[in-house]
């Protein structure tokens, strides 16, 4: 593994953003946009790391995420928004529960194992993706083969 999902998610940021700065989006404030654009890259990104490392349990550490421009408040419930739906909708654990403690390890991969005997519905990843303004992520990685053979 070249990076961790601590470096993913500060990757997302900055591509989030460079997006926002360039395109000079409004940005006073967390609104609904700038929500959208964090989301996108923050799943994009989340996703094809799980794919490429072969991944299905993760652990992320907030005190190792750097926060830029908005509230550290904000982006962590939104992480949080979009790590319960990834959570609901594809047979992964993405937590922030410490990695190092035997209990948690068993009770998360109890819960994937109860995760992966769901049929995982693409659609309601569909929905929840049209829902959030980034219909885009469809396109781009939801619809690709190696994205539904992976969490499939």
């Amino acid at each position: 593994m070249s990076d961790s999902i601590n470096d993913v998610l500060n990757n997302s940021f900055d591509d989030a953003l460079s997006f926002i700065l360039n395109n000079n989006i409004p940005s006073e404030k967390f609104d609904k946009n700038i929500k959208s654009i964090y989301r996108y890259h923050i799943i994009n990104n989340i996703c094809r790391y799980l794919i490429a490392n072969n991944l299905k349990i993760v652990f992320y550490n907030t005190d190792q995420l750097i926060f830029k421009y908005f509230k550290k408040t904000d982006i962590i419930k939104l992480i949080e928004q979009i790590f319960k739906k990834l959570n609901m909708y594809l047979p992964i654990i993405i937590s922030d529960k410490s990695p190092t403690d035997p209990g948690i390890k068993i009770e998360l991969r109890n819960l994937l194992e109860s995760n992966s005997n769901k049929i995982i519905n693409f659609n309601k990843l569909r929905k929840f993706i049209n829902t959030n303004n980034i219909s885009s992520l469809n396109d781009d990685l939801v619809n690709s083969l190696k994205f539904r053979q992976f969490f499939s």
